[in-house]
Protein backbone atom coordinates (compact mmCIF):
# COMPACT_ATOMS: atom_id res chain seq x y z
CA UNK A 1 0.00 0.00 0.00
CA UNK A 2 2.83 2.36 0.86
CA UNK A 3 4.44 1.76 -2.55
CA UNK A 4 1.22 2.68 -4.34
CA UNK A 5 0.96 5.98 -2.45
CA UNK A 6 4.60 6.80 -3.28
CA UNK A 7 3.99 5.95 -6.95
CA UNK A 8 0.88 8.18 -7.09
CA UNK A 9 2.71 11.08 -5.42
CA UNK A 10 5.62 10.68 -7.84
CA UNK A 11 3.34 10.74 -10.89
CA UNK A 12 1.35 13.74 -9.62
CA UNK A 13 4.58 15.59 -8.77
CA UNK A 14 5.99 14.87 -12.22
CA UNK A 15 2.84 16.13 -13.93
CA UNK A 16 2.85 19.31 -11.87
CA UNK A 17 6.50 19.90 -12.70
CA UNK A 18 5.93 19.25 -16.42
CA UNK A 19 3.50 22.17 -16.67
CA UNK A 20 5.07 25.48 -17.63
CA UNK A 21 5.64 28.03 -14.88
CA UNK A 22 5.12 31.65 -15.86
CA UNK A 23 6.40 34.65 -13.94
CA UNK A 24 3.58 37.18 -14.32
CA UNK A 25 2.35 40.18 -12.32
CA UNK A 26 -0.89 40.07 -10.34
CA UNK A 27 -2.43 42.83 -12.46
CA UNK A 28 -3.70 41.89 -15.90
CA UNK A 29 -3.80 45.24 -17.74
CA UNK A 30 -1.03 47.81 -18.35
CA UNK A 31 -1.07 50.98 -20.43
CA UNK A 32 2.55 50.89 -21.68
CA UNK A 33 5.48 48.54 -21.89
CA UNK A 34 7.76 46.40 -24.01
CA UNK A 35 7.12 42.83 -25.14
CA UNK A 36 10.16 40.75 -26.08
CA UNK A 37 9.74 37.39 -27.78
CA UNK A 38 11.92 34.27 -27.61
CA UNK A 39 12.66 34.88 -31.31
CA UNK A 40 14.38 38.18 -30.24
CA UNK A 41 11.63 40.37 -31.72
CA UNK A 42 10.84 43.34 -29.50
CA UNK A 43 7.68 45.48 -29.55
CA UNK A 44 6.93 48.83 -27.92
CA UNK A 45 3.44 48.10 -26.70
CA UNK A 46 0.36 49.85 -25.37
CA UNK A 47 -2.89 48.51 -23.89
CA UNK A 48 -1.21 45.29 -22.72
CA UNK A 49 -3.60 42.60 -21.53
CA UNK A 50 -2.24 39.45 -19.90
CA UNK A 51 -4.50 36.43 -20.22
CA UNK A 52 -4.05 32.96 -18.74
CA UNK A 53 -2.30 31.62 -21.85
CA UNK A 54 -1.38 34.68 -23.96
CA UNK A 55 -0.58 38.38 -24.07
CA UNK A 56 -2.54 40.83 -26.24
CA UNK A 57 -1.25 44.32 -27.04
CA UNK A 58 -1.14 47.14 -29.59
CA UNK A 59 2.10 47.97 -31.35
CA UNK A 60 2.37 50.55 -34.15
CA UNK A 61 -1.48 50.65 -34.33
CA UNK A 62 -1.62 46.90 -34.96
CA UNK A 63 -3.28 44.57 -32.47
CA UNK A 64 -1.02 41.61 -31.71
CA UNK A 65 -1.21 38.52 -29.55
CA UNK A 66 1.32 35.85 -28.61
CA UNK A 67 1.14 32.77 -26.41
CA UNK A 68 3.06 33.00 -23.14
CA UNK A 69 5.39 30.21 -24.29
CA UNK A 70 6.76 32.51 -27.04
CA UNK A 71 7.42 35.51 -24.76
CA UNK A 72 10.86 36.09 -23.25
CA UNK A 73 10.05 39.06 -21.02
CA UNK A 74 7.55 41.84 -20.37
CA UNK A 75 8.78 45.28 -19.30
CA UNK A 76 5.68 46.99 -17.90
CA UNK A 77 5.16 50.57 -16.75
CA UNK A 78 4.07 50.77 -13.12
CA UNK A 79 3.47 54.45 -12.42
CA UNK A 80 6.15 57.12 -12.11
CA UNK A 81 9.06 58.03 -9.85
CA UNK A 82 7.22 60.91 -8.14
CA UNK A 83 7.70 59.43 -4.65
CA UNK A 84 11.46 59.07 -5.13
CA UNK A 85 11.62 62.61 -6.54
CA UNK A 86 9.79 63.97 -3.50
CA UNK A 87 12.14 62.22 -1.08
CA UNK A 88 15.27 63.35 -2.94
CA UNK A 89 14.05 66.95 -3.27
CA UNK A 90 12.87 67.28 0.33
CA UNK A 91 15.96 65.57 1.74
CA UNK A 92 18.34 67.70 -0.32
CA UNK A 93 16.68 70.97 0.69
CA UNK A 94 16.56 69.90 4.35
CA UNK A 95 20.29 69.05 4.32
CA UNK A 96 21.21 72.29 2.54
CA UNK A 97 19.09 74.27 5.03
CA UNK A 98 20.76 72.61 8.03
CA UNK A 99 24.21 73.29 6.59
CA UNK A 100 23.24 76.93 6.06
CA UNK A 101 22.05 77.21 9.65
CA UNK A 102 25.32 75.69 10.88
CA UNK A 103 27.27 78.19 8.78
CA UNK A 104 25.30 81.15 10.17
CA UNK A 105 25.71 79.92 13.76
CA UNK A 106 29.48 79.65 13.35
CA UNK A 107 29.83 83.23 12.06
CA UNK A 108 29.63 85.90 14.82
CA UNK A 109 28.59 88.58 12.31
CA UNK A 110 25.25 86.89 11.53
CA UNK A 111 22.23 86.14 13.66
CA UNK A 112 19.54 83.48 13.10
CA UNK A 113 15.93 84.56 12.70
CA UNK A 114 13.53 83.28 15.34
CA UNK A 115 11.39 81.47 12.72
CA UNK A 116 14.28 79.48 11.20
CA UNK A 117 12.43 76.18 11.80
CA UNK A 118 9.47 77.28 9.68
CA UNK A 119 11.81 78.48 6.94
CA UNK A 120 13.61 75.11 6.89
CA UNK A 121 10.28 73.27 6.79
CA UNK A 122 9.02 75.48 3.96
CA UNK A 123 12.18 75.04 1.90
CA UNK A 124 12.09 71.27 2.43
CA UNK A 125 8.44 71.10 1.35
CA UNK A 126 9.19 73.22 -1.71
CA UNK A 127 12.11 70.96 -2.64
CA UNK A 128 9.90 67.92 -2.18
CA UNK A 129 7.19 69.35 -4.43
CA UNK A 130 9.72 70.25 -7.11
CA UNK A 131 11.25 66.76 -6.89
CA UNK A 132 7.82 65.14 -7.13
CA UNK A 133 6.98 67.24 -10.19
CA UNK A 134 10.20 66.16 -11.88
CA UNK A 135 9.77 62.51 -10.83
CA UNK A 136 6.20 62.37 -12.14
CA UNK A 137 7.60 62.76 -15.66
CA UNK A 138 9.87 59.71 -15.30
CA UNK A 139 8.12 56.34 -15.85
CA UNK A 140 8.83 53.43 -13.52
CA UNK A 141 9.19 50.05 -15.28
CA UNK A 142 9.27 46.53 -13.87
CA UNK A 143 10.56 43.56 -15.88
CA UNK A 144 9.04 40.07 -15.75
CA UNK A 145 10.92 37.17 -17.34
CA UNK A 146 7.90 35.13 -18.31
CA UNK A 147 9.30 31.63 -18.98
CA UNK A 148 11.18 30.37 -15.95
CA UNK A 149 13.35 27.58 -17.25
Amino acid sequence: MREIIILILTVVGGLAQAQSTYNLPQERFFLKGTVSLESLEKFTASDIMIKSDSVLFNSANVERGYPLSEINYLKLQRGTKAKNGFLIGAGSMFLISLLSVAQVQSDPNYELRPNVGAIILGLSAGGGLLGAAIGSGIPNYETYYVNLK
